[in-house]
This record gives structure tokens, C-alpha cells and sequence, in this order.
């Protein structure tokens, strides 16, 4: 597809075209448009309703032609949507929905493809991306020391001949590589730089994308390729509790084919020869392109020239290690509008977990099973405990005894007050990440800095006066 298709694609404006589906030997090709709503890709057909692709999408239906019974075809799930600017390839199609269903008329209906790559990606390449990249939200902010302030200078080259050039130069920094396990799998740091310009206005706009290019020794899976990008999403929003997302994601394809063998042969597809590789952009529900929020400052409790590679790995074995009590304190930053009380509930489940695993770990299950919560919360919190002993050293006690008053609304003593639970939560979030920092190599000195230089650290929270009350 050419860059007026994806960019009218991108707009959100429709774009006609015809829908080729593979039914067995045979391709169908039906009129319809394709159009991004959202950030989800929806194409819109009509099929003729006396024709197999009728029987096949309306469950339920027998369809007689002359004296032809019409059985339902098997379709495969990935179609080429055509068009005069391109092709897109549609991946994962699931099952059309029947918009509009009147006898003797067509039949109107509608996908929903999870994967919609912006180019033309033959069988059976579609299959297995080998390279993903995607840009990662907070990242460039963390690089940054988080804020991004980006500074330039513009140079005016006067020539004879009347065609003056102007030049402006930015700082920007070389890729980074990290191999992040013994396969030899990598991630890149890159810095990709985008000039978009109209022709109705005299205008330029810079866009420098920090995005993580993630590529596997062997073939990887879809789900694989997307489950690392948001590893890194999640260890950014972990260690800067920011609720961050990423987008801009480029695919590509068609290159190692012959490596695995036993895939080719498990469908029955000889190796196809390799062809160039290209980056195509590609289109999912996650995958949005708006434009991210570069001027709000970040913090983050570990400098980003402490990662290394075998942090990187390290990552990779907690996330999966510790992946239950992860996902609940995740859902506290992806819900910053919680109230307090179930913020408490939700950090101290998530602490529980990560305690549990991390005893186990050293002891064993069943001794993790029968030990009590508060231990299980120091388990936690030694860390925070060793750095800064007075302020934590009651923590474990503060937290424990709130997680349990939400878990038990029965529970007899006093109901911690909501400034209480503020402070106590404020807390939890610098265990939570003073843990997390040190296990993927954080020095105990930028440790010390950050979290005694964060505004949780010190957070105070007293009842504001009612203004009658002021004198």
C-alpha cells in the first residue's frame, strides 16, 4: 500500500476497494471498504445471497439454488483487501457479523481482523513476524531523565543562485542494543525520526519516536512478539507509575523461513525461499497512533543507565515468575481514578502475591501457604526497610492491617482514616518499586536519591478547612 493509502487509512477515512477471501482453491472477491474506527480496523462487504459465502455466514440458514443445496465453505483466516491505492492483509478475520439480512437481497456484514498489515504479506509469510517494533510510551522520557526537552538549531545557507537551504539540527543518541537471554534473542533502542508536511500550509512538524525493536534467534509467534513489547511497556510504567501505552507498531516478515522446520512440515507447506525484508505497519486494537505526551515529567526510581542486559533478563524471569501479584498492582496504575480504599485492597493483594512467590521461592510452597500476610509483606518490603529504616519500619504493620480491614469489611478495630490509607499507599508503591529496582541491578546510592527525592516519600494528607472556617 502507498503512502496516501495508509495515511487515508490512518485519517479514518474509507477506502473502497474489493475483499479477496481464500475458500479452499478458489478466492472470492466481493465489493466493500475498509476503514479504521478507533483504533480497530473494519472492513464492510456485501455478498450476494444465493452463493456458498451466504450459507457460510448466515448460521442456521439452508440455501437451495435450482435444486443445488448451497453447503457452508471453509474460508481461511487471513484475506487481502485490494484497493487502487494498495493491498492490505487482513490477519485472524474471526466471524463476520450479518449487518443487514433481507431475503432475495444482499447480504451486508462486517470484519473485525485482529492484525491488519498495510502491505501485501503472502502465505505463508503472514504467519510469523520476524522482527516487531513498536514505540514505547515514557520511554524517551525516561532516557531523558524524565522530561523531554529537546533543543534545536537552525543554520541559513545563502547560495548565488537564489535557492537558500535552511538546516535544522537536533541531538539525538545511537541505538542500543541488549541481548536479553542466552538464544541470542535482542532488543534495540532506536531513535526514528518522522517529517510530516502538508501542501496547504507552510509548515513542518518533527516527530522523533524512541521505539524498542524486539527480534528472536528463531521464529517467533505472534503472541510472543507483542507479549515482549509489552514487557517493556509494563517495566516503564512500573518503575515511573505512569500509565503509559505503546503504539506505532512496524512488523516484518519473511526472512529465517527454513530455520524451523517442523513448523513447515506441521502444515504441510514446503520452505519458501527468503525475500527482502521490509518494516510494514500494522494495525491491531493496541496499536493506536496518537500522539503521546512528551512534556509531562516523569518519575523514575531507577536511572535508565543502570539497565544492562542481564537486567533485561532478569525482567523476563520476574514477569513470568511473579506474573499474578504483577498484574494486580499493574491494574492500580492502569486505574488511576481508584479511591483509596480499594487501592489499598488491590496493592496489598498484589504485595501478598509477590511475597508468596518470592518465599517460596527460597523455602516452599507449602511453608509459603502457612505463613502470615504481614511476613509475606516483609518479604516485600526489606529492601525499603534497609535504605530507609524509620520510614518503613512500620510499614509492613500499616499495610497489612488495611489490606485486611478492605479484604474483611467485618473486621473488628478501628477503620483506618482515608488520609491513613493515602500515606500508607503512597508507601506501598515506593516498596513495591524499591524491590523491583534492586533485583533488576539498581545501585543502593540512585536508589536512595530517587525514592528520598519523590513526593511519596514525604506525602503528608490532613483535611483541608472548609473555607467558612478561615479566619
Amino acid at each position: 500500500m502507498n503512502q496516501t493509502g495508509i495515511d487515508q487509512i490512518l485519517g479514518g477515512e474509507p477506502v473502497g476497494g474489493f475483499l479477496r477471501l481464500r475458500c479452499g482453491e478458489k478466492v472470492e472477491s466481493v465489493p466493500g471498504t475498509i476503514q479504521l474506527i478507533g483504533p480497530q480496523v473494519v472492513v464492510r462487504f456485501t455478498i450476494e445471497e444465493m452463493t456458498r459465502l451466504a450459507a457460510t455466514f448466515v448460521p442456521g440458514h439452508m440455501l437451495v439454488f435450482g435444486e443445488e443445496k448451497l453447503n457452508p465453505i471453509t474460508y481461511s483466516q487471513t484475506a487481502v483487501f485490494d484497493s487502487s491505492l494498495g493491498s492490505a492483509t487482513l490477519i485472524q478475520l474471526g466471524r463476520p457479523e450479518v449487518l443487514t439480512h433481507t431475503i432475495t437481497h444482499p447480504l451486508e456484514c462486517r470484519l473485525r481482523p485482529r492484525f491488519t498489515v498495510l502491505a501485501n504479506v503472502g502465505e505463508p509469510y503472514w504467519r510469523r513476524p520476524t522482527k516487531v517494533m513498536a514505540e514505547i510510551g515514557g520511554l524517551a522520557a525516561w532516557m531523558h531523565n524524565g522530561r523531554v526537552a529537546r533543543s534545536g538549531s537552525l543554520n541559513y545557507e545563502r547560495k548565488t543562485d537564489g535557492d537558500n537551504r535552511c538546516r535544522l539540527s537536533f541531538d539525538d543518541f545511537d541505538d542500543q542494543l541488549f541481548v536479553f537471554d542466552d538464544s541470542g534473542s535482542t532488543l534495540t533502542i532506536r531513535s526514528l525520526h518522522e517529517i510530516n508536511q502538508t501542501d496547504s500550509r507552510d509548515e513542518l512538524a518533527i516527530r522523533f519516536r524512541t521505539t524498542v525493536i524486539a527480534e528472536r534467534s528463531h521464529e517467533t509467534t505472534w503472541t510472543q512478539a507483542l507479549d515482549t513489547i509489552d514487557a517493556i511497556q509494563e517495566l516503564v510504567n512500573f518503575l515511573s507509575w505512569s500509565n503509559q501505552q505503546w503504539n506505532f507498531l512496524h512488523c516484518m516478515f519473511g526472512v529465517n523461513t527454513t530455520i524451523d522446520e517442523e513448523f513447515w512440515k506441521s502444515i504441510g507447506t514446503p520452505p519458501p525461499p527468503e525475500v527482502p525484508e521490509s518494516w510494514k505497519k500494522t494495525l491491531t486494537s493496541q496499536s493506536r497512533d496518537d500522539l503521546q505526551e512528551t512534556t509531562k515529567a516523569l518519575e523514575f526510581v531507577m536511572p535508565f543507565d543502570e539497565l544492562t542486559e542481564s537486567s533485561f533478563s532478569t525482567w523476563f524471569q520476574l514477569r513470568s515468575e511473579f506474573a499474578e501479584g504483577l498484574r494486580q498492582i499493574l491494574q492500580v496504575i492502569q486505574e488511576p481514578g481508584l479511591t483509596h480504599e480499594v487501592r489499598a485492597l488491590q496493592l496489598g493483594a498484589g504485595i501478598e502475591l509477590l511475597g508468596f512467590r518470592s518465599l517460596a521461592a527460597k523455602t516452599s510452597t507449602e511453608k509459603a501457604d502457612n505463613t502470615r500476610a504481614k511476613r509475606l509483606f516483609n518479604e516485600i518490603a526489606a529492601e525499603a526497610v534497609r535504605l530507609f529504616p524509620e520510614t518503613f519500619s512500620n510499614w509492613s504493620q500499616d499495610a497489612n492491617n488495611n489490606y485486611q480491614f478492605m479484604k474483611h469489611l467485618g473486621r473488628k478495630g478501628e477503620v483506618p482514616t482515608v488520609g491513613e490509607l493515602a500515606r500508607t499507599n503512597d508507601l506501598t508503591v515506593l516498596v513495591f518499586q524499591s524491590w523491583l529496582a534492586k533485583r533488576l541491578g539498581a545501585s543502593d546510592d540512585n536508589l536512595r536519591a530517587q525514592i528520598s527525592e519523590s513526593w511519596r516519600f514525604t506525602s503528608d494528607y490532613s483535611r483541608i478547612p472548609d473555607p467558612s472556617e478561615l479566619r
